[in-house]
Parts: C-alpha cells; sequence; structure tokens
C-alpha cells in the first residue's frame, strides 16, 4: 500500500433539487495511484499537474463511419465499424496535491526539506 499516492479529485454535474430546477453541484473524491506507473509528469495551463501513467489499455467502440466510392471522395452513406484505440491513464493533480507528491519523489527537495530541518546534513557545500 505504501506504492499508492491520494489525492483529491472534484467533480462537478449538474443535478436538480427538490423543486425540479437544475443546480449545479461539487462532489469531492480521495483517489489514488500506484506511484511506479508514473511515466510523466508536466503543468498544464489550467494550472494542473498531470501525469501520465504506464497502464495502456485497448477500448474498443462502435462508429459511424461514411462508406465512400471508388474514387475516395465522396460518401455513399454511412456504416457502423468497430473502432480500437490504446489508452493510458492521465492523473491530474490540483496544484496543492501537486506539490505533495514533488516533495515525496524528488530527492533532492527532499534532502533541502531535512537541511532546513536541521535533520541531515548532505554533505554539499
Amino acid at each position: 500500500m505504501s506504492d499508492l499516492f491520494f489525492y483529491k479529485r472534484i467533480e462537478k454535474r449538474k443535478e436538480k433539487d427538490e423543486a425540479g430546477k437544475e443546480i449545479e453541484v461539487e462532489r469531492t473524491y480521495w483517489d489514488c495511484f500506484n506511484v511506479s506507473k508514473v511515466v510523466r509528469g508536466m503543468w498544464m495551463s489550467e494550472g494542473v499537474f498531470s501525469l501520465l501513467l504506464d497502464d495502456g489499455h485497448e477500448q474498443a467502440q462502435d462508429q459511424r463511419v461514411p462508406i465512400l466510392s471508388k474514387d475516395g471522395k465522396t460518401a455513399k452513406g454511412y456504416e457502423v465499424k468497430r473502432v480500437r484505440d490504446w489508452y493510458y491513464t492521465q492523473v491530474n493533480l490540483f496544484p496543492d496535491d501537486a506539490e505533495r507528491f514533488r516533495k515525496a519523489h524528488d530527492p533532492e527537495l527532499w534532502m533541502e526539506e531535512l537541511e532546513k530541518e536541521n535533520k541531515v546534513d548532505i554533505g554539499v557545500d
């Protein structure tokens, strides 16, 4: 269990109240992922730290695709085909969770924190 990192995920959705009026509801969930599966992390423009996990999986779904004529330019109609795609899990961390993740898994930062607290001298001058 020590390889799991717990983070906060907020989900917003619309629901109807008792009077039937549509309202926006915000729910908070505590999710987790296996730290050893992290392949890459990067800051996104929305102020979110995004992690890509090494857990590729295939998903198949039916899609409506055009039936092309022999010239390949005009559609004669449509047919439903099973389309397969390969996906990886992407985890988005809010800034406070991202900082906790970084402090827990960045050795230099971890050592700097210990040095600030005078708990260890890393011997770098």
